[in-house]
């Protein structure tokens, strides 16, 4: 699949080798991956830019892991969307950590601006619509199901409600 030509640099912004590069990436594969790295004591996050551009699907996000396997999976999935088979609100995903699913879920918006600034950038501030991409415990349990290990809690917020009634 051809990408498609990409939007104009942003008026009034010089671009640096940050932007250069998300663009690069964006027009070569569809998709840029933006790494967050933990500070203190606040996990680590990933998150796609282009899909929505490249492929007209949501873009990704995932927390709690360690930077290269965010990346790869955010990678792995990115590769799904471009063969046509992009994660559905909800879908279980194989294939992207070695013995386990993820599961889809949605992003609130109200979260975009606190979590995704360099997607609104790109989208001009748009909002582009998220899905977080959640992982099991070692049990195989989601965040949402009884009994998942409480030491992984704080590593993947609950984007998929408001901030106010994120835990």
């Amino acid at each position: 699949m051809r990408v498609p030509a990409l939007l104009d640099e942003p008026a009034g912004h010089e671009l640096d080798d940050h932007d250069r590069k998300l663009f690069s990436d964006v027009q070569r594969h569809g998709w840029h991956v933006v790494a967050i790295p933990a500070e203190n004591d606040i996990p680590g996050w990933s998150f796609t830019v282009g899909l929505t551009h490249s492929f007209g699907v949501p873009e990704l996000a995932i927390f709690g892991l360690s930077d290269d396997i965010r990346y790869t999976s955010l990678n792995i999935i990115g590769e799904f969307a471009r063969a046509g088979e992009a994660p559905q609100l909800g879908s279980r995903l194989s294939g992207v950590l070695e013995g386990y699913d993820i599961v889809a879920r949605a992003v609130d918006s109200a979260w975009n601006r606190a979590m995704f600034g360099y997607a609104r950038w790109f989208y001009r501030q748009r909002e582009p619509e998220f899905l977080e991409c959640v992982w099991p415990d070692l049990s195989g349990r989601f965040p949402w199901e009884p009994e998942f290990e409480a030491r992984h809690q704080r590593l993947q917020p609950a984007l998929w409600t408001t901030p106010a009634q994120a835990p």
